[in-house]
């Protein structure tokens, strides 16, 4: 009896089903914090981490830059920044995308 895991890779002959093993190491991986940012600031936050500015933004996403102006405040404030490059290393550190 062969044991499988999602990739179909044989991982233990002769054992307990796959489904009750955990993934190894999955209990020390980080949990994902979103921070309540929703799918909009999501959107918005990507192409800054690209390094695309406001107003790329905004014709990218077929909206204001007034609107986009408007979201990144909210974004550094569910993020707990003060900064455009602060809101960026968070995201890049905590790997939202």
């Amino acid at each position: 009896d062969r044991q499988t895991e999602s990739s179909g890779s044989c991982l233990i002959r002769n054992g307990p089903k796959c489904a009750a093993q955990p993934r190894l190491f999955t209990r020390f991986a980080p949990v994902k914090n979103d921070y309540g940012l929703s799918s909009r600031e999501k959107e918005v936050l990507k192409p800054l981490v690209d390094g695309m500015i406001k107003k790329e933004i905004a014709d990218k996403l077929n909206l204001s830059y007034d609107t986009i102006d408007k979201h990144v405040p909210d974004i550094y404030s569910k993020l707990q920044v003060h900064s455009l490059s602060a809101a960026v290393a968070k995201a890049v550190k905590d790997r939202l995308f």
